[in-house]
């Protein structure tokens, strides 16, 4: 019987994949030895809507996010600002990718009142991602709760509230793009907050 040596296997290194999460500034190169990019853009979250002594605030839209593989490289961002009470999310944008921000939630004691819109796609996203509209505020034992903000894949919604006695201001969204809830009792929404852009490195 006979034996042959058999020559050892040669392996590439891996590298397990970075993330970057930009919530700032303007541009972006990707790391060394990059093979491809992942990238999610997420609009700014719209703001509650602002209450009455007796009619609540409707809670903001989410961010849109969207996305988009790119090749390594260098490319130009911008982060778009979450919106104050009753205001609109801002758009973000990633080279060609784009994703809108959430619309304000109406206020208490308007003639047109729902929550406000989830933002919408445009550019050049090959994926869009569930994202949600903000909710309407509710009467409940004889006082209204305020709306609950609007979530998306990366922020959450400010959660609504209610109060039988005292103003309370909405509470704020979290994360990318999350919907401010709406104000109680006579006091502001809270702001939505600002989007980001995540991307996923992968070499």
């Amino acid at each position: 019987m006979s034996c042959r040596q058999i020559g050892g296997f040669t392996v590439n290194n891996f590298k397990n994949p970075t993330v970057t999460v930009l919530t700032s500034g303007t541009s972006y190169t990707s790391p060394e030895d990059t093979d491809y990019l992942e990238v999610f853009a997420v609009g700014g979250g719209g703001g509650g809507g602002n209450s009455t002594a007796t009619e609540a605030g409707f809670g903001g839209g989410a961010g849109a996010v969207s996305f988009k593989f790119f090749p390594p490289g260098t490319y130009t961002y911008s982060i778009g600002s979450g919106g104050a009470a009753g205001g609109a999310g801002i758009q973000t944008t990633f080279d060609t990718l784009v994703a809108l921000g959430g619309a304000g939630g109406s206020a208490g004691g308007g003639t047109t009142k729902r929550g406000g819109l989830a933002g919408g796609i445009s550019g050049t996203a090959q994926v869009t991602f569930a994202r949600q509209p903000g909710f309407p505020a509710a009467l409940t034992g004889g006082f209204e709760t305020s709306g609950q903000g609007g979530s998306n894949l990366f922020g959450s919604g400010g959660n609504g509230v209610f109060c039988d006695t005292t103003t309370i201001t909405g509470i704020a969204g979290e994360g990318l793009g999350g919907g401010g809830g709406g104000g109680s009792k006579g006091d502001n929404g809270g702001a939505g907050s600002d989007g980001g852009i995540v991307i996923i490195e992968h070499y």
